[in-house]
């Protein structure tokens, strides 16, 4: 997702009330990090200890700069953890840095079907 994309998912998503807050009362967006490493075939608990420490390795330096995440929340099938992004850290910078870490970003909008 780029910048543009991604600032035009922050107004929807503040048009229709999505907005949460970090622990430091910034607003913020839900996000989902998604690795793009393979994973071997091992059993699901080795790969999830292997996804915690990916996501943890790549993430933890950007926690305390517009970024929170919540590594309770990794999911093995979609090799991907939940988060919140601060909308003051949608910039180039923080895009840059997670392409540069392989790794992609995914708004989490829950959107009613029925």
């Amino acid at each position: 997702m780029n910048e543009q994309e991604l600032n035009q998912e922050v107004r929807e998503m503040t048009e229709t009330g999505m907005i949460q807050h970090l622990t430091s009362g910034d607003q913020a967006i839900a996000v989902s990090f998604a690795t793009r490493e393979l994973l071997p075939a091992i059993s699901r608990q080795e790969r999830k200890e292997i996804l915690y420490q990916q996501f943890y390795r790549k993430l933890n330096d950007l926690i305390g700069k517009g970024l929170e995440v919540d590594y309770t929340s990794i999911s093995i099938s979609a090799q991907t953890v939940e988060g919140k992004l601060s909308l003051k850290s949608i910039n180039p910078w923080m895009l840059n840095s997670l392409r540069e870490r392989n790794l992609s970003l995914y708004t989490n909008r829950n959107r009613q079907v029925v």
